[in-house]
């Protein structure tokens, strides 16, 4: 399964022209007129593969966020892992994804309101490589239902349905007409 790649007099060689993602072996025997030293020991490295782009989260539906990424390689092997955390670390693999062709995957285990980080990993047998990191904020559904419950003299008495259970509290506005200004 060996080739010569070069024969060169001194002690180092580079080789080039490699595939991306591929581990190589290599093994050195030293020539002289008319006869070879035996086979030194093996020796192996892989080359590196290109970094995916993360290229949007989109946190435009509430409880979710959608991560759409490009692969800057033509290996045919592997995986793509998605990772997510909450504190700019790398954070833990959320899923993987063995289908090459896909390009976007929804995160739907985020609670409403919170900031996520996300890095896209490209796994191959023999070489792995992370996007940058982008963040997202997941958005709050909107209160429904809406309603005056009373109204007298000195106030009212207002209620509605909050939407999550993620919300740290709720803002109330009012304005005296429909072209004021709305103060909380």
């Amino acid at each position: 399964g060996y080739a010569v790649v070069d024969t060169v007099t001194g002690t180092t060689d580079t080789d080039t022209g490699l595939n991306e993602a591929t581990r190589y072996y290599y093994r050195v025997r030293a020539v002289y007129s008319g006869t070879n030293s035996q086979l030194s020991n093996e020796a192996d490295a892989a080359t590196d593969v290109s970094a995916p782009t993360l290229d949007t989260l989109n946190a435009s539906v509430v409880g979710e966020i959608t991560v759409e990424w490009s692969l800057g390689d033509s290996v045919t092997e592997g995986s793509v892992e998605i990772y997510r955390s909450t504190d700019g670390s790398l954070g833990g693999v959320v899923t993987t994804i063995a289908d090459l062709s896909t390009t976007s995957w929804t995160d739907t285990a985020v609670a409403d309101g919170r900031q996520y980080q996300y890095t896209v990993r490209r796994v191959t047998p023999d070489a792995t490589a992370d996007s940058g990191q982008q963040s997202a904020t997941t958005i709050l559904p909107a209160p429904t239902g809406l309603a005056v419950d009373s109204v007298d003299d000195t106030g009212g008495a207002v209620s509605w349905t909050s939407n999550t259970t993620d919300a740290t509290g709720h803002r109330i506005e009012v304005r005296e007409d429909d072209t004021g200004s709305w103060t909380v």
